[in-house]
């Protein structure tokens, strides 16, 4: 019992989590620039696959950017302001093309899969007009 009391003792001591500030090492966290967001280089998207041509699409409105590539309707950014009013990218992933199409996850990020335009042919009827 009297060892545990001596464990319990240092573990706790061992938990102070004060911080204590030191003039010789800096926070390299306050002392990077971070960079403000930027979309996709649309040059990184400006390609053939499988014979079809690939490009990215931008939306703008006053608050919001997206980057959207027409490769399996895939989202590729998305820049929005933080709670400071900076820019920053919400969405994981890679950032070209290439990185879409090396990914061990061919379906990743994509809006439209393998199950796409398994509907080709497809009709139906509204209000008696097909």
């Amino acid at each position: 019992m009297k060892y545990f009391f001596i464990l319990l003792c240092i573990g706790i001591a061992a938990c102070n989590n004060s911080a204590q500030n030191d003039s010789h090492t800096t926070n390299s966290m306050n002392t990077e620039k971070q960079l403000p967001a930027q979309l996709p280089n649309s040059n990184d998207f400006t390609n053939t696959v499988d014979g079809k041509p690939v490009s990215l699409y931008v939306l703008k409105t006053k608050h919001l950017q997206v980057a959207v590539t027409n490769y399996g309707a895939r989202v590729v950014s998305i820049l929005t302001a933080d709670k400071n009013g900076n820019l920053v990218d919400v969405v994981v992933g890679p950032g070209t093309l290439q990185g879409f199409i090396d990914s061990k996850e061919p379906y990743y990020g994509a809006a439209i899969g393998r199950y796409g335009n398994r509907i080709a042919k497809g009709k139906f009827s509204l209000e008696g007009k097909e």
